[in-house]
C-alpha cells in the first residue's frame, strides 16, 4: 500500500519588520526580504533555523537600506520600495515583483512556489582510500579509486519555480555550448566542464 505524507503548510501564520528586513513566518519555513537599494531586493528562505549572517567569500557586504514599508492588503503582504513592489501571498507564500508603475516583473508558480529536501552529505575517508597516481598533460597526479563515505551534515536539494510571461525569454547562466540562445523550454546543466561556464545569473 502507497502511503501520501502531507507537507507543511505555507500559509504565511505572521510577519514582522526586524532591523533591516521582512520576515514572513509559515509551518514550511521562514522567508527573508532584505532590500538593499531602491530596486533591489535579497530573497532568501529557510525551512527552519536562523539565516547565517557571517560574511561569504566573494559577496559584497549589504548596505543598510531603510527606505521601505510593509502593508498587508486582503491576502497580500506587500513591501514598497521606491521603484521595486513586492506582493507575497498569504496563502501560498509566492512571490511577485513589480516595478514603480505596476507592471509585473517576475513571479513564483502561486500552486508551487518552491521546494526543499534535506539529504546527508558526506565526506571520503581518508584512513583506507586507495588511492593511484597517474600521469596527465599536466603531470603526474593522484586520484581516489575507492574510499568510504563518511556523513559529514546536511544540506538541501532546491527547486524554485516561476510562471514566464508569454513573450519572455531568458538568458544567462553562463556559456553553453548547445547553441540555443533564450534558454526558454531548454534543460540546462550548469556546472564546469570544458568551455562550458557556468555563472549563475539569470536574465530577462
Amino acid at each position: 500500500m502507497l502511503y501520501a505524507q502531507k507537507g507543511k503548510s505555507v500559509k504565511i501564520e505572521s510577519f514582522s519588520r526586524k532591523g533591516n528586513s521582512l520576515y514572513l513566518n509559515s509551518e514550511a519555513g521562514i522567508i527573508r526580504l532584505m532590500p538593499v537599494s531602491d530596486k533591489i531586493v535579497r530573497v532568501s528562505f529557510r525551512p527552519a533555523g536562523d539565516f547565517e549572517t557571517a560574511q561569504k567569500p566573494g559577496i559584497d557586504r549589504l548596505s543598510e537600506y531603510e527606505n521601505w514599508d510593509v502593508a498587508r492588503e486582503k491576502d497580500m503582504i506587500c513591501l514598497q520600495m521606491p521603484e521595486l513592489l513586492v506582493k507575497v501571498s498569504a496563502e501560498t507564500s509566492a512571490i511577485r515583483f513589480y516595478d514603480a508603475g505596476g507592471k509585473l516583473l517576475l513571479e513564483e508558480n502561486n500552486k508551487e512556489p518552491r521546494i526543499m529536501e534535506e539529504f546527508t552529505t558526506c565526506r571520503l575517508s581518508t584512513s583506507d582510500a586507495e588511492v593511484e597516481e597517474i600521469s596527465t598533460a599536466d603531470g603526474k597526479t593522484k586520484i581516489v579509486r575507492k574510499a568510504k563515505k563518511l556523513p559529514d551534515g546536511t544540506s538541501f536539494h532546491t527547486w524554485i519555480y516561476f510562471d514566464w510571461q508569454e513573450n519572455e525569454e531568458l538568458y544567462g547562466l553562463g556559456q553553453h555550448e548547445e547553441g540555443f540562445g533564450s534558454l526558454r523550454e531548454q534543460t540546462v546543466d550548469v556546472h564546469q566542464g570544458n568551455r562550458k561556464i557556468a555563472v549563475p545569473i539569470l536574465v530577462s
